[in-house]
């Protein structure tokens, strides 16, 4: 028995075993609330179903098909179907859609796409983003660290809502992760990066590029960081690395082999190309180009819970707790500093006057995850002072345990419209209405008790206004992903003011609303709502007679 003991006490000591634990705890726990509409009634419901989804399933589950079926040419033409985004992150969801829907089927087959089936694939990427982080903070700053890491990056509601939706942000997260950590890995020893080193981190670079634009801040920080620490040295690996991710990039979308130098230029200027978004921010209306630089900054700051903001800041100005940090070759930056230039060159990129920024914390939600690393380094540097005031043992896990617990205060109190949290800086989500921000921006706090109860007490064949409504596929898409509005034949369209119908469906993205409609709708009287900290998200209305 002693010897059995002596093999399992070292197992649960190493790096990876807390955070393999806490990942695996979060993948089943989002894993359990997908549902957005009532696909899955037994289980608990997840967010509202967002804009964008659709179009992600759709085009990952026809991919999916196609490469199952070994349909190469099929899956190319369908990849041409609709460039805005590279195609791994919808492969991704697509792949699970297949996979969930062949093992899992919903209650009631109705329709070719199920929204919540894809989803599973963003709660199994946040569970292998969760473990990445926490063995990566584990193995430079001990074990500490390493629970400290996976437990701040699950208790953060922003990041974990978007590992509900079937959306490409997780994925990203995921990859962007491992792209940058690669190179604070590997390219930190004594010596300068080898080729080996810079043809790996080449390929995790191609894939963060294949799966969303935003993947292209992360060639400065490691440039920046690669030249200062190894100057001349440093050109061939660099040179193979980004080489490398292009290739990857390039042959991983098939859509840039029919004119590579022009859809890549078309891909990235597809930005300027869209139509404008609006922004509701402190109060006011923006054109996205007009945001104030400040905007990504008080997001950031705002959308993370304090005790965890406190602590990331205590990362980063503490000295590492454990010889096992690494350390670059020169002492002008250490790959700490590159984390956190990680951390700051997107929020700079999205302060930059002209550069367009809406939804919140969703274009630069890439920043959350490294961020997690510096709280795990806090928690570290917590456990050890703790340890200093000759506390027991359990009594140390047991305070640091009850600390990162109170955070999570604010995941219970907005769930599942984990998108709408603000932290007590700004006084929470009734703080930030008050104060002016957009407190839901992407449909997601439509929720499946809404939508249920809007099938309870409207009558059958009732056709619904809504608003707002963002893009014409949105609301057959609601319709085709909800069972109780189809079993009545409830059906929706647009909000028409010149001949408004009965019942009316809205959630409070400002920037879209009548401004009469800042509280509730005029003429209206609430049939049902969705509160949140005493805020109304989203709500079914009547039209008030005479």
């Amino acid at each position: 028995m002693t010897d059995v003991w002596s093999r399992i006490i070292p197992f649960f000591s190493r790096p990876w075993f807390g955070p393999l634990c806490l990942a695996m705890i979060a993948t089943i726990t989002v894993s359990l609330a997908l549902d957005p509409a009532g696909d899955y009634p037994a289980q608990a419901e997840g967010p509202g179903l967002t804009v964008d989804e659709i179009f992600n399933v759709d085009l990952g589950a026809k991919l999916a098909d196609h490469l199952l079926l070994g349909d190469f040419p099929g899956a190319i033409q369908t990849g041409q179907m609709l460039p805005d985004h590279p195609p791994l992150g919808r492969l991704w969801l697509g792949f699970f859609h297949e996979m969930v829907r062949l093992v899992a089927p919903p209650s009631a087959p109705h329709a070719p796409l199920i929204v919540a089936a894809a989803r599973f694939g963003s709660a199994v990427a946040f569970g292998i983003l969760v473990w990445l982080i926490g063995w990566t903070a584990a193995r430079w700053f001990g074990n500490p660290a390493g629970w400290g890491a996976a437990a701040g990056l699950i208790l953060m509601p922003r990041v974990f809502g978007h590992a509900h939706l079937a959306a490409l942000e997780t994925v990203l997260n995921l990859t962007y992760a491992v792209a940058v950590i690669s190179v604070a890995r590997t390219w930190s020893r004594p010596t300068a990066p080898s080729m080996r080193d810079a043809l790996l981190s080449g390929l995790w670079l191609g894939l963060a590029l294949l799966t969303k634009i935003q993947a292209v801040f992360i060639p400065i920080p490691v440039v920046v960081w690669v030249i200062l620490n190894w100057k001349q040295r440093a050109v061939w690996p660099l040179l193979v690395w980004g080489v490398t991710g292009l290739v990857v990039f390039v042959c991983g979308w098939p859509w840039l082999w029919l004119d590579p130098v022009g859809h890549v230029w078309n891909y990235l200027g597809r930005a300027g190309e869209r139509s404008v978004i609006q922004v509701w921010y402190c109060g006011r209306m923006f054109a996205d180009r007009d945001v104030p630089w400040h905007y990504p900054w008080v997001l950031f700051a705002t959308t993370v819970p304090i005790g965890l903001h406190l602590l990331g800041l205590v990362g980063v100005v503490t000295r590492s707790p454990s010889p096992d940090a690494p350390t670059s070759a020169s002492p002008q930056i250490s790959v700490e500093w590159f984390l956190l230039a990680n951390v700051i060159f997107p929020l700079v990129v999205f302060s930059v006057p002209g550069v367009a920024v809406y939804d919140g914390e969703r274009l630069f939600l890439i920043v959350f995850p490294l961020w997690a690393i510096f709280i795990g380094r806090g928690v570290a540097m917590l456990w050890r002072y703790l340890e200093q005031q000759h506390l027991p043992r359990w009594s140390s896990i047991t305070l640091l345990a009850l600390f990162l617990a109170g955070q999570g205060v604010g995941l219970r109190q907005v769930a599942p419209c984990w998108l709408s949290y603000f932290n007590l800086t700004v006084g929470g989500l009734p703080g930030a209405r008050t104060l002016g921000f957009q407190v839901t921006y992407w449909g997601d706090s439509v929720t499946r008790e809404l939508l249920m109860e809007t099938a309870k007490r409207v009558p059958a064949d009732t056709t619904i206004d809504v608003a707002p409504v963002l893009h014409p596929f949105q609301l057959p898409a609601w319709e085709s992903q909800c069972p109780p509005l189809r079993a009545r034949n409830l059906k929706l369209r647009p909000f028409d003011n010149a001949a408004p119908s009965e019942f009316l469906l809205v959630y409070y993205r400002r920037d879209y609303l009548p401004a009469d409609w800042q509280n509730r709708p005029t003429n209206y009287r609430p049939v049902f709502e969705i509160l949140r900290q005493g805020t109304v998200l989203a709500g079914l209305y009547q039209i008030k007679r005479p």
